[in-house]
């Protein structure tokens, strides 16, 4: 199941919050889903950074948006040549949501291995 974590700048309200969901999802999957009349399951983490936490270049960020946004996949999850469908799409989702520049998205890709991942106490291998 992928796992994103979404960073961004605070004071994004509700219903832009579900806008980005709904569409990062769409950019992740591609409209598809592993079986046909079901949703992919994913997990979602928003994060809302204040202003005055983050700073780039030594200056503090305050009205200038930001997003950093983690994907988390088992590496048999996605193909290689996918990743870069995956973050143009996805970096497109953001953009338009939080109403950001496409060069202040940034996409990165972790692989979780099942070794390293348990489920209620129990390793996922």
């Amino acid at each position: 199941m992928p796992h994103m974590i979404i960073r961004m700048l605070e004071g994004i309200n509700a219903e832009q919050k579900k806008k980005l969901v709904e569409d990062t999802c769409l950019a992740i999957t591609g409209g598809r889903s592993p079986r046909p009349g079901h949703r992919m399951r994913m997990a979602y983490e928003l994060y809302e950074i204040p202003a005055t936490h983050l700073a780039k270049g030594g200056e503090f960020r305050s009205g200038s948006p930001l997003s950093a946004y983690l994907i988390s996949f088992l590496p048999a999850e996605v193909a290689d040549e996918e990743r870069a469908v995956i973050a143009k799409d996805a970096t497109a989702a953001i953009a338009k949501n939080l109403g950001c520049p496409l060069e202040e998205v940034q996409v990165e890709f972790m692989d979780l291995y099942p070794e390293n991942v348990a489920h209620g106490g129990v390793l996922s291998v």
